[in-house]
């Protein structure tokens, strides 16, 4: 297409080029109107022609040019995370009947590269133990390295949480390369007593951007036998 319209203003300015030479050199008598009139119209006509070529040129250079943008936006996306969001989970009593497993997922379109993450058990405020004050203060904190998450696949975290010894309340702080989220996440039995039920809030820059009520599932496939892996498949 655009070697088309390359051509078409080619040929349009060697039509009016030729007809400016051969009127220079042939001009029409004075009493010849309808010869000059024909001159007039061909001037106009592709002239008219050759705005319209130039006009479609710059429309179809602008989506190129915006096409490309969202190529290059698409491929930071896809190396960063975008705006995908991670986030912990519990799976149920797989280790210890006490106690609850986490699973690291992600919601969104693109993978997170270098996802790693602090928790926190309690409602605020929290007050800290002698050993955690001096790590805070000596910048010691302990975050723990997830690696990648993809939206299909979840990954079964050596971290398990005990809703009953410690109120079923965890500030989560994870990080990646996409930036950081906040998780607010509760955790408390089911009414057989059998398993555990949660509610997950995520926010990012102090914005709620995903939430899960109690009652509510994270997209994945899930069996009473599911073994203690390091992965598990989502539906998507």
């Amino acid at each position: 297409m655009d070697t088309a319209i390359l051509l078409g203003l080619a040929f349009t300015t060697f039509l009016m080029g030729n007809m400016g030479l051969h009127l220079t050199l042939h001009p029409p008598l004075p009493e010849d109107i309808t010869l000059k009139s024909r001159y007039k119209f061909g001037f106009v006509a592709l002239g008219v022609l050759s705005v319209a070529l130039i006009l479609v040129q710059g429309v179809r250079s602008s989506a190129a040019q915006d096409h490309l943008v969202e190529v290059a936006e698409s491929a930071v996306q896809a190396t960063t995370g975008g705006t995908s969001i991670p986030f912990l989970y519990p799976v149920g009593k797989l280790v210890d009947d006490d106690g609850a497993s986490l699973v690291a997922m992600a919601k969104g379109k693109y993978r997170i590269q270098n996802v790693s993450y602090q928790i926190t058990a309690g409602r605020p405020p929290y007050n800290l133990s002698p050993r955690e004050l001096n790590d805070t203060i000596a910048g010691r904190t302990d975050w723990f390295s997830i690696g990648d998450l993809n939206p299909k696949f979840g990954i079964i975290i050596r971290h398990l949480v005990y809703p009953r010894q410690d109120s079923g309340y965890y500030t989560i702080n994870l990080a990646a390369n996409n930036g950081e989220v906040v998780e607010k996440l509760e955790i408390r039995p089911t009414q057989s007593g059998q398993g555990w039920e949660s509610k997950v809030v995520v926010f990012r820059d102090d914005k709620e951007v995903f939430k899960l009520d109690f009652g509510e599932l994270p997209d994945f496939v899930w069996t009473k036998s599911l073994p203690v892996s390091r992965t598990m498949t989502f539906n998507k």
